[in-house]
C-alpha cells in the first residue's frame, strides 16, 4: 500500500516542443511564405489581365461591326469592373487596341487586342 501512495506523488514529465523545434518551424514557414506570396501576387495579376482581356474581347464584336463608336468602346472598357484598374489610356492602332496598365500603382500588364479588319474600312 505504501507503493501506491508513492506512485501518485510522482508526476510524469509534460510533453511539448523544444524551443529549437519551434524556431525551425517558424523558419520553414518564413521561407515558404517568401516564395508563395510573390507567386500568388503574380497569379492574381494574370487573372485580372485575363478578365480584362475577356471583357474587352466581348466588346469587340459590336465595335468591329460599326454598331458602337471608338469613344463608346473606350467608355465601355473603362466602365467595366474587370478593366477598372487599367486607367483610361486606350490606344487604337491599325490592327490592335492596347489598354494600358494603370501607371499609378505600377502593376498590371498592357492588354493588347489584335483586330481583324473593321467593317466598312
Amino acid at each position: 500500500m505504501a507503493t501506491q501512495g508513492m506512485k501518485r506523488g510522482i508526476r510524469s514529465a509534460q510533453g511539448g516542443f523544444t524551443l529549437i523545434e519551434l524556431l525551425i518551424v517558424v523558419a520553414i514557414i518564413g521561407v515558404l511564405s517568401a516564395i508563395a506570396i510573390p507567386q500568388y501576387q503574380n497569379y492574381t495579376q494574370r487573372a485580372a489581365d485575363s478578365a480584362c482581356k475577356q471583357q474587352a474581347s466581348a466588346m469587340l464584336t459590336p465595335y468591329l461591326a460599326g454598331e458602337i463608336t471608338q469613344t463608346e468602346f473606350d467608355s465601355e472598357i473603362n466602365d467595366t469592373a474587370a478593366c477598372s484598374g487599367y486607367g483610361s489610356t486606350i490606344t487604337h492602332a491599325d490592327d490592335t487596341i492596347t489598354i494600358s496598365a494603370n501607371s499609378t500603382d505600377g502593376t498590371g500588364n498592357d492588354i493588347v487586342l489584335n483586330l481583324g479588319p473593321k467593317v466598312g474600312s
